[in-house]
């Protein structure tokens, strides 16, 4: 049988079983359903006609890819078709478990290396190192594998084995470590501990399943060591994950039968209001919720509820702003819709949603019936809070911006390179170094070797200047102008790693406590330099100004 043809007839009794489903259901619109069956009938014909009649010969599957792919940008970015390597990451989302070695990778400097590694697992266990260069996994070459299909290709059923190839700092010849996959147990809380004065630390990571059980059970273990004045609950840089975790973490602080979230879509399943179920573990502790820009999603229904219930002081920046919900949808063994269905809205009844993608998308293709934007909204004392793009937090506190001269340092991996070295270099390699004066000049000595240069601010607008002038044909004394700035710049730079010198100095301090002390090592280092945590650790200690914060009407 002719290929095409048969191709054809696929296509047809796919597009006709299609129609039959459709015609099946009950529609209460007679014009949507007409407007849906020619739709679909339309994209049949374009799909055909292209695939069989196009100049160059199209693979099917990667062109409907391309065409699900197309008509999802349209919507808001979190509707996405999911295939059988994305599965992985929504599998370990509502499990909170995969099957692989323990370690996590990315770039550095056009290498493939090992940036941290899960304390406990076997590749710890084996001598797995960060720094490593990955160069294959099962023999076959990473030079031009993605970071996802590398990540697919170490992952894998627990118990199965992979190989993993390295090149390590100071070893001649590549290292090869065989290891047996486990079921890796995906940590919610990434530290806990008490920090000053009966006052806790609580990092959470992500609200993948089990979030908020791991969180209850780490605070009942503190309270067994000590009594818990203050907690400090740090959701930066937390993106979200599962609404219900989201719901069990907030009912750790709030009484039972207290309204946390509540959704609404267009559908009447979708509607619901989550309430707390269970006693909380700290009802009456003061608590600090720290939030910044990367802050999203569950973190900002944990903040958002927080804060509508005068329960905790918001510290730090406005949340991200995803106040959507998306449920999945099975399409077939190897694929998946995960489709926004519902908005949230906290317990005052604001959503935080940004509705950026509302304002991009195809004039007409949404009909927009929002009837929920009200002037304004309170907590339960009375407080006014906003609604839409995120969660403005009660204390506002910006950290500083991390220079261009430091960024360009990680940029090209100087920092992680340098750690990597000096660790493989020392007689020593179980002591950690003290980044003093000395340990610091190595590291300017190291930049020299290896030729590290950048482009600073300054410079890059006096690129951008002269090519201006170019084109606006600027006079030639213009241009020399330029060239005399152009050398102080130059030689201003030189000056720079002691500009910069305290700002490099915390960078190696972190990096090394990662290094010798694994994860939790480095967020205590990094708590010693944090702006907004010790404003939280401040606000907790002074109760008045805390309960100003709580009951203050504007």
């Amino acid at each position: 049988m002719n290929f095409r043809y048969c191709r054809r007839c696929i296509f047809s009794v796919t597009l006709l079983a299609l129609l039959f489903l459709i015609s099946t259901q009950s529609f209460a619109d007679d014009e949507r359903y007409l407007k849906i069956n020619r739709s679909i009938e339309l994209f049949g014909r374009v799909y055909q006609e292209i695939v069989n009649n196009y100049v160059d010969d199209i693979d099917p599957e990667k062109f409907m890819r391309a065409g699900i792919d197309g008509m999802l940008d349209a919507l808001d970015p979190y509707t996405v078709y999911i295939d059988e390597r994305g599965r992985d990451e929504v599998d370990l989302l509502t499990t909170g478990r995969y099957g692989g070695v323990g370690l996590s990778i990315g770039r550095r400097n056009g290498h493939v290396a090992v940036t941290s590694l899960t304390e406990g697992y076997v590749a710890e266990k084996e001598g797995l190192m960060i720094g490593d260069r990955i160069t294959a996994v099962d023999g076959i070459s990473v030079n031009d594998k993605s970071l996802a299909d590398i990540r697919s290709a170490v992952r894998g059923e627990p118990g199965s084995e992979v190989t993993i190839t390295v090149e390590r700092e100071s070893y001649d010849k590549p290292l090869a470590f065989t290891l047996t996959r486990e079921s890796i147990r995906v940590e919610n809380v990434r530290y806990a501990d008490f920090i000053d004065d009966g006052i806790v630390y609580v990092k959470l990571a992500r609200f993948s399943r089990g979030a908020g059980g791991e969180t209850r059970q780490t605070l009942r273990d503190l309270q067994r060591q000590n009594t818990i004045n203050g907690v400090i609950l740090d959701l930066r840089d937390n993106s979200g994950g599962l609404l219900d975790a989201a719901v069990e973490v907030t009912n750790i602080f709030v009484p039972r039968g207290t309204l946390i979230v509540s959704t609404r879509g267009r559908t009447s399943d979708s509607v619901r209001r989550y309430v707390a179920s269970q006693e909380p573990v700290l009802p009456d502790v003061p608590l600090v919720v720290l939030i910044n820009e990367n802050s999203a999603s569950a973190s900002e229904i944990v903040a958002g509820a927080i804060q509508d219930k005068d329960r905790g002081v918001l510290v730090g920046t406005r949340s991200f702003g995803k106040g959507l919900v998306q449920t999945v949808a099975n399409l077939r063994s190897d694929a998946q819709l995960k489709i926004t269905t519902s908005r949230y809205y906290t317990p005052s009844g604001r959503s935080i949603q940004t509705s950026d993608y509302l304002d991009k998308a195809p004039e007409g293709l949404f009909y927009i019936d929002d009837d929920s934007l009200r002037a304004e909204y309170k907590t339960s004392a009375g407080r006014l809070v906003q609604e839409g793009k995120g969660i403005a937090p009660d204390t506002v506190i910006t950290l500083p911006e991390r220079s261009r001269y430091l960024e360009q340092l990680e940029d090209k991996a100087m920092i992680f390179s340098f750690a990597t070295k000096f660790i493989h270099t020392q007689a020593n390699k179980d002591a950690e170094p003290i980044v003093d004066d000395g340990l610091l000049d190595s590291f300017k000595e190291f930049l020299q070797e290896r030729e590290f240069t950048y482009q600073g601010t300054s410079e890059k607008k006096l690129e951008d200047l002269r090519e201006i002038a170019k084109i606006e044909n600027y006079s030639e004394k213009f241009f020399k102008d330029l060239d005399e700035i152009q050398v102080y710049i130059t030689e201003d730079k030189q000056h720079a790693f002691t500009r910069h010198r305290d700002e490099i100095q915390r960078e190696l301090i972190t990096e090394f406590a990662l290094r010798y002390s694994g994860e939790r090592g480095k967020i205590k280092k990094e708590l010693e330099y944090d702006k907004q945590f010790i404003v939280a650790v401040d606000l907790l200690k002074d109760k008045p100004l805390y309960q100003h914060q709580l009951t203050t009407v504007d």
